[in-house]
């Protein structure tokens, strides 16, 4: 319940910037999405991985966004849509050897019936790490994003 919250807030936030200029269309595996210029678009063999532009020289390392086929069949709880897809979000952290994965992961149903994963990830090292480190970087920035191409989703016919 706390992410759709969440969601809600950076909605009222983002919506007036959805669509602005320094991003292009794009049609991906049943979907529709806006994404930044100076992204990058790699098929992977479970899916799709998206790199995303972000601001270099800070504790942030990569920016991306995966788009995978999903069998999740468990209850997904209260959820919301977004230009006729239906999202269940949820958002977490894992760490690995200095790394950090933030994410936020949207399961998505599709007019198909197929079952879909939206992954964002901002992957940033721990500062601790460095005799001199980096300056942390702007989370709130670079998750705007993420909402953003969130917003911009809709379904195919």
């Amino acid at each position: 319940m706390r992410i759709l919250l969440i969601i809600a807030v950076l909605i009222a936030i983002v919506a007036p910037h959805a669509a602005a200029a320094g991003s292009f269309s794009c049609r991906i595996d049943g979907i529709g999405l806006r994404l930044p210029i100076g992204t990058r678009i790699e098929r992977e063999d479970l899916g799709i991985r998206i790199e995303l532009p972000f601001t270099a020289g800070t504790t942030l390392v990569e920016k991306y966004v995966l788009i995978e086929p999903t069998a999740t069949e468990r209850d997904l709880g209260d959820g919301m849509e977004v230009g006729g897809v239906s999202l269940w979000c949820e958002s977490g952290s894992e760490g690995a050897a200095g790394s950090v994965y933030d994410y936020v992961r949207c399961s998505a149903i599709l007019n198909d019936g197929r079952r879909i994963a939206i992954t964002f990830v901002l992957h940033s090292v721990n500062p601790e790490m460095f005799d001199s480190p980096p300056p942390l970087f702007d989370r709130a920035q670079e998750v705007l994003p993420f909402w953003g191409i969130i917003l911009s989703l809709h379904a195919l016919p």
